[in-house]
């Protein structure tokens, strides 16, 4: 097997052509003025890699001598000048995305008169660190002030009965050292309603797919904030993280390099009319 990358103009088209004429079982690609020609083997075997390989190299020799390395510094050029733009570019929708997602939860607290809370960036490399590295990085006391939004979906929901207490969604904040019981989140959600008591069997919890939860949210995987979310959704609070000392939390930003710091999660649970329900428990248990 064999490949071979041969630059060349358009004018030196027609001799690789008849590359592909001699040996069908390659094929050759060109594109624009100044081209890079593909010339890829399909299949072969025995002398025939050989005397292929010596047709090429004798073909890459001539453009060689004739073009000595203007195209392959033009074109090693185009390839440096590409990244640069490239990576302009990402840095670019990066800010604007920052811009973007940040005035949006920015402007949510502060419509809801949510006053202690300010934003941190972390590295890309922050989900692959341990609780305890992050919570250092974030100046947090301890890994359990790490917390996050997850959004749940009841597969069973009954639009019979409207308003926050039977919502089809809703967002939850519970701590990264804690799981979600989905039996007692039933059960709570339940409860919620004291005029219009619906079955067990319309209680069914399950994580909304990420597609939901981005259409609902608007923000990504790993950087969803409680507030600024595209839909209004319901929130609930796990109980335990009320109990925190001090009340400090760290959630989702809007953007996964964002991280949204709530110095009082009472007051937060005051201005946001969220729920607080026992629906956590420690992972282990």
């Amino acid at each position: 097997f064999c490949a071979v990358i041969i630059f060349a103009t358009m004018n030196e088209i027609w001799k690789l052509e008849e590359t592909a004429e001699v040996f069908p079982h390659f094929c050759v690609e060109a594109t624009t003025k100044f081209c890079v020609v593909k010339v890829v083997e399909a299949e072969s075997g025995g002398d025939a890699n050989s005397n292929i390989l010596q047709h090429l190299q004798k073909r890459v020799a001539q453009l060689e001598s004739k073009y000595p390395n203007d195209l392959l510094k033009l074109y090693q050029s185009i390839v440096s000048i590409r990244k640069q733009v490239e990576s302009a570019e990402e840095k670019i929708t990066k800010l604007r995305g920052i811009s973007n997602e940040q005035e949006r939860v920015t402007k949510a607290c502060e419509k809801m008169g949510l006053k202690a809370y300010h934003f941190i960036e972390t590295p890309s490399s922050y989900y692959s660190l341990p609780l305890e590295e992050r919570a250092k990085l974030l100046g947090a006391p301890t890994v359990n002030h790490l917390c996050k939004s997850l959004i749940y979906k009841n597969t069973n929901w009954d639009p019979s009965v409207k308003g926050p207490q039977n919502s089809e969604y809703y967002c939850i904040i519970l701590q990264y050292t804690h799981k979600l019981n989905n039996d007692r989140m039933s059960a709570l959600v339940r409860n919620l309603n004291k005029t219009d008591k619906l079955s067990n069997n319309s209680y069914t919890f399950r994580f909304a797919t990420p597609e939901e939860s981005y259409d609902l949210s608007g923000f990504k995987f790993n950087a969803i904030a409680p507030v600024g979310m595209k839909k209004h959704i319901p929130i609930i609070v796990a109980s335990p993280v009320l109990e925190l000392v001090p009340p400090t939390v760290y959630l989702g930003g809007g953007l996964v390099d964002l991280k949204l710091k709530i110095e009082n999660i009472a007051e937060f649970v005051k201005v946001s009319n969220a729920y607080v329900l026992n629906v956590s428990t420690p992972r282990g248990e």
